[in-house]
């Protein structure tokens, strides 16, 4: 096999030197199109946010095609307008990219993330009646679904945090695996694909934070540790405290599932990567609770939220699919 490669190339190489010299040039008339430069508010924007300091591309303009094979190809998307790009990616660079900058290292995205971003505007509905809020595929691309909603809802946008941080969980799974069978095995019965049907105390009691995490093990970890960088450590005691049977002072098993759980993601984060992961979530609350879109002192004060929601903290809704994720790729690696 080496003496065949050898040849291979030797003959590669002549085949340059003789087909090739440095006085060829390509045809005046060649139709190869020059690369094309996005020079608008919002290509700047992403150049020198996105693109220049992480690699990362992000496509918003629409083109049915970039989805492939996907079953975004079947769905009625639509791009997001153009003025609400930039303050979208604002909260994706604010909640997710500076966060990880102050509570990781300044090397940490640049090390483990995506290579693309697509962003469209409207929702992406499923056969089931759920809503895909994100898409992490082969660890490569993350899709990320009703940008034009998150501008004018503060609901949506506090979703949209939640997805920004759920999907990154995944690539960041797919660079360092965790043990399925460690994680899982508090709740390893209780998985299911029918998890829309699962109510938000029907899912804590099995221990899990919100139904959707009940429908696998990845998207378990995925939610949890999301609910722990869209909840303060004073929100997550709180909800550990709803555990406790009145009158007594014993709680319900989900709680110790769900401590259980919250303290594997810890101990991943310091063990694979050297990463204090209450600091991370620490910061990601407090850039969220100031994001322009949350926050009315941040110039966005017409979509502070005035509901009995945390200002910044993610309430799951159980016909809301947080993640649709590309298992395939897992499947087919081995």
């Amino acid at each position: 096999m080496k003496k065949y490669i050898f040849k291979s190339a030797f003959l590669a190489a002549l085949f340059c030197l003789t087909a090739c010299s440095k006085e060829d040039s390509l045809d005046p008339n060649s139709v190869l199109p020059e690369p094309q430069v996005d020079n608008t508010i919002e290509g700047t924007y992403i150049r020198d946010n996105f693109t220049d300091p992480y690699k990362i591309r992000v496509l918003y303009m629409w083109d049915r095609n970039q989805y492939g094979d996907t079953r975004d190809v079947l769905r009625n998307l639509y791009p997001p307008k153009s003025e609400n790009v930039i303050p979208a990616l604002e909260m994706v660079k604010q909640v997710w990219i500076n966060t990880y900058n102050e509570g990781a290292s300044p090397d940490f995205i640049k090390n483990i993330r995506p290579f693309e971003f697509v962003i469209a505007g409207g929702a992406a509905y499923n056969e089931d009646q759920t809503r895909t809020l994100g898409l992490a595929s082969s660890g490569v691309r993350v899709t990320l679904y009703e940008v034009d909603d998150i501008i004018v809802n503060p609901d949506k946008a506090m979703e949209f945090i939640h997805t920004i941080q759920h999907e990154y969980i995944h690539i960041i799974n797919q660079a360092v695996e965790f043990s399925e069978k460690d994680f899982g095995k508090e709740t390893m019965g209780s998985y299911t694909p029918s998890w829309m049907n699962v109510s938000d105390q029907e899912a804590h009691e099995l221990g899990f934070v919100t139904p959707y995490a009940s429908s696998s093990m990845f998207e378990d970890f995925a939610e949890t540790a999301a609910y722990l960088l869209t909840n303060t450590e004073a929100q997550y005691a709180a909800f550990l405290e709803s555990f406790k049977i009145a009158g007594t002072n014993t709680y319900r098993p989900g709680r110790a599932k769900i401590m259980y759980k919250v303290n594997f993601v810890r101990d991943y984060f310091k063990t694979e990567f050297g990463v204090d992961f209450q600091l991370v979530c620490k910061i990601a609350n407090e850039n969220a609770a100031n994001s322009p879109l949350l926050n009315p002192k941040r110039g966005q004060g017409a979509l502070a939220s005035k509901n009995s929601h945390s200002p910044y903290g993610i309430v799951a809704k159980g016909e809301v699919h947080f993640c649709a994720y590309d298992w395939s790729q897992i499947y087919n690696k081995k």
